[in-house]
């Protein structure tokens, strides 16, 4: 409770976590940086005739960069930023100014900078809030939690294209899509992290490894009309209209979002799809104890289905695990989470929850400058959320009704086929997914084909070539972006690509021919019905033979399993 002109204002603030909120940020061994100093400055000066004339750090920057485009005002220390301002003094200062009467003034910043937000998930109470690290000098100083804006990086991918596409368009975690080289509609390259593409590949592993270009397809194909709703929907109130285009996935936003509203988004993922306005304060009495504001109960509304829910909790369950948020992750208490970086690593977010509570971090310089790659937003995560749960029981989270498994291809997302995907050269692609009941595939898969070789000739085997001589091995259909060339084959090449060594009564064509006049025993008095060779009609029969069997497979294999 805070007393403050009279008024009594409830406030959510939870002391105890506002105190580990505050002692992990402002640790400097949390940090995998060298910690710097930025400043505001504030300078007048009296000149000779008497006029005044301001500087600030904008001024200064702006001087120097004239001769120098990459200066900035990030120092390694307090000594040395004191130093440049001095320096500073001495050049815009003439013969016969003075400073008037406290007319300097100076205040330094840490860099780079960080703001935490933790919300209670059932309520969207605010319990801790963090405006940044450093020793507060005021009452009034700059709040990078609730007041300032940052670009979200990749943590969008999950309010606007997996949210929409498993909720509203019939999608699943096993929904696959092509990591390959793309662009926007308006031809600009889309590009991931590591500049690598892996082909084929689910929405489950998209979300694990932050994989750009299947979230630019995803909302592509759902529409960004769709995505850019539900980001309306989650409690984004900074989107501009510019923003409803393909790289809104990506958070490319005109403003950015607040480290309060993202967090609040991330909450209702975590309150099973049920969004509650950020609260920050519950009443405020008048000196009479008459209740004059009353905020107890804060705006809420469904966004995704609770079986949404779980399903995206379920996948940043393994972005924890197995993904980008490993150094995030906790032991004490079942956790999801989702990292977001922007370009040139100006902006590092972090939103994860667990059973009981969500926090949002986000790390990076006042001055937007570009960073290296570092860990300290999720080193933070880690820290302040372990120490959260140390003493709460063990909640998982509750998989509610309309969840079913079914074993999947990764490269189809279809039913795997016994004995096929799981054979695929270069791996087991077939898993264990979830879905809910409406999603479940119904067609196996028709990416995965197991090819009988003639190991003599290296082609495809017919029933003439001798069983000894045969071998197997499985191929991706028409080979994505990521298939090894040696483990893709075509449609065509199935056809075509019979084997020519051996005939089809299991005779070698590259045995001794008959002596001219000579009948071959058995043959007397047939025909082909071809003016063609008895082998090449005989293959050309095959190769439609395998046709069929090609077709079959494309149909799913639903006789055969």
């Amino acid at each position: 409770m805070l007393y403050s002109g009279g008024l009594q204002v409830y406030s959510t603030q939870d002391l105890d976590i506002q105190t580990i909120v505050d002692e992990e940020i402002n640790d400097p061994s949390n940090y995998d940086v060298p910690t710097e100093y930025s400043f505001t400055y504030r300078l007048t000066v009296t000149k000779a005739d008497g006029t005044t004339q301001n500087y600030s750090e904008q001024t200064m920057l702006s001087y120097y960069r004239y001769a120098d485009s990459s200066y900035n005002l990030n120092f390694s220390s307090e000594e040395a930023a004191a130093a440049a301002i001095e320096a500073y003094k001495a050049e815009v200062m003439e013969e016969g100014d003075t400073i008037a009467e406290g007319g300097e003034t100076v205040t330094y910043t840490l860099q780079p900078q960080t703001a935490v937000t933790i919300i209670d998930n059932s309520t969207g109470q605010v319990l801790a809030l963090s405006g940044g690290r450093g020793e507060k000098t005021g009452s009034k100083t700059l709040n990078r939690a609730y007041s300032v804006t940052r670009q979200p990086g990749s943590t969008f991918k999950i309010l606007t294209a997996y949210s929409a596409a498993l909720d509203s368009e019939g999608e699943s975690l096993a929904t696959v899509k092509d990591d390959a080289p793309m662009t926007y509609s308006n031809g600009k390259e889309v590009n991931n992290v590591d500049f690598t593409f892996r082909g084929y590949t689910t929405y489950r592993e998209a979300i694990t490894d932050s994989i750009n270009t299947v979230a630019v397809k995803s909302l592509t194909d759902i529409g960004t009309d769709l995505g850019y709703q539900y980001a309306l929907d989650y409690g984004i109130s900074t989107l501009s209209s510019s923003d409803n285009v393909q790289s809104l996935v990506l958070g490319g936003l005109t403003y950015g979002v607040t480290n309060v509203e993202l967090t609040a988004a991330y909450a209702a993922i975590a309150n099973g799809g049920v969004y509650n306005e950020p609260v920050l304060y519950t009443q405020v009495l008048d000196r009479d104890g008459n209740v004059i504001l009353d905020n107890s109960d804060s705006e809420s509304h469904r966004v995704i289905e609770k079986t949404t829910a779980w399903l995206l909790t379920n996948a940043m369950q393994d972005v924890m695990t197995q993904g980008t948020g490993t150094v995030a992750n906790i032991s004490n208490m079942p956790v999801a989470g989702k990292s977001g970086t922007t370009d040139e690593r100006r902006d590092f977010q972090f939103e994860g929850f667990t059973p009981y509570y969500t926090c949002g971090i986000w790390g990076g310089y006042d001055d937007n400058t570009a960073q290296d790659q570092h860990s300290y937003t999720r080193i933070i995560w880690r820290k302040i959320m372990t120490r959260l749960h140390n003493d709460l029981t063990w909640k998982d989270f509750k998989q509610p009704e309309g969840i079913v498994s079914a074993t999947v291809c990764k490269k189809s997302g279809k039913l795997a086929v016994n004995g096929v995907c799981s054979g695929d050269p270069n791996g087991n692609c077939a898993y264990t997914e979830y879905f809910t009941e409406d999603t479940v595939p119904t067609e196996y898969c028709d990416r995965h084909i197991n090819v009988t070789l003639d190991s003599e000739s290296g082609m495809i085997a017919h029933d003439g070539c001798p069983a000894d001589s045969l071998t197997y091995h499985v191929y991706i259909l028409n080979g994505d972006a990521g298939t090894d060339a040696s483990n893709s084959i075509t449609y065509e090449a199935l056809q075509n690509n019979i084997c020519t060594l051996h005939n089809a009564d299991g005779t070698r064509t590259d045995e001794e021919s008959p002596a001219e006049g000579e009948d071959p025993e058995g043959t007397e008095g047939e025909t082909t019905g071809d003016e063609s060779t008895g082998v090449t009609a005989d293959l050309r029969q095959i190769g439609e033979e395998i046709g069929n069997q090609l077709n079959e497979h494309i149909q799913g294999f639903r006789t055969r399993n």
